[in-house]
C-alpha cells in the first residue's frame, strides 16, 4: 500500500509540475500574441468605432432631448 501512494504522490507532484510548465507556455503564447496583435500592419485588425463611446453619445443625446420643450 505504502508503494501505490508514494507513486500516487510522485505522479501528482510531476503533473503539478507539468502544469507549471504548461501555464507558462501558454501565458508566452498570449504574450506573442497581443505583440503581433499590436502591429500597424496587422491585416486581421481593424478598428471600429467604440462601442462606450456610441453609447455615451447616445445617452447624451437623450438627455438633450429631454431638457428640450
Amino acid at each position: 500500500m505504502k508503494h501505490l501512494l508514494m507513486q500516487a504522490k510522485e505522479e501528482i507532484l510531476q503533473l503539478r509540475r507539468q502544469n507549471e510548465i504548461l501555464s507558462a507556455k501558454v501565458e508566452t503564447m498570449e504574450l506573442f500574441a497581443l505583440v503581433l496583435r499590436t502591429q500597424p500592419n496587422y491585416p486581421g485588425m481593424t478598428m471600429g468605432e467604440d462601442i462606450a463611446w456610441q453609447l455615451a453619445r447616445e445617452i447624451q443625446r437623450i438627455e438633450d432631448e429631454a431638457r428640450t420643450p
